[in-house]
């Protein structure tokens, strides 16, 4: 606003400025903006360090403590997520199956053994930090029981296995 009032000043005293070069206008139109811009950073500096602590103070309130979740699906590695305690368990769950890329409809939350209700938050639900939530679909259930499946399968070959070398041994030794 200071940079266009000084421009308008300097049109409005055009004539008599026709003297001059017009270096001197730039300059002049120059000096009016880099004043602005000071104006403007004393300013900025001058909020920040009245109100550092509150933003931070707000957000506490707000949101509440941050909390550092452990999301166990079925199937699957763990994963850290971080929370806080004043938001809506809703939101956890829509970020866990995104990040999953799993269905949220399909999705089954729980806490111990309790399922999550979406619209309640972690502290009203009795989360607190270092928690694990438990995550379960059908999806997840089957690959979870295809996998292990598949462990006793290969867990039975491996017996099989030792079992025919330690009677290959056993031959070996009666032959030598």
């Amino acid at each position: 606003m200071q940079y266009l009032i000084s421009v308008a000043l300097l049109a409005a005293l055009a004539p008599p400025a026709r003297a001059l070069d017009d270096s001197a206008l730039v300059q002049t139109a120059a000096l009016a903006r880099d004043a602005s811009l000071e104006a403007k950073e004393e300013d900025a500096a001058a909020l920040e360090a009245e109100g550092e602590d509150a933003p931070a103070q707000g957000d506490l309130a707000k949101y509440g403590d941050l909390l550092s979740l452990t999301v166990r699906p079925v199937y699957g590695p763990e994963l850290p997520f971080s929370f806080r305690s004043a938001r809506r368990l809703q939101v956890l769950m829509h970020a866990v199956t995104a990040k999953l890329g799993l269905k949220l409809a399909s999705a089954t939350f729980t806490h111990g053994g309790k399922e999550l209700d979406p619209m309640s938050t972690a502290a009203a639900f009795g989360i607190g930090d270092k928690d694990v939530i438990e995550v379960s679909t059908p999806a997840l259930a089957a690959e979870g029981a295809a996998a292990q499946a598949r462990a006793v399968h290969e867990e039975a070959k491996l017996q099989k296995m030792h079992a025919r070398k330690e009677e290959e041994d056993k031959r070996e030794a009666v032959r030598s």
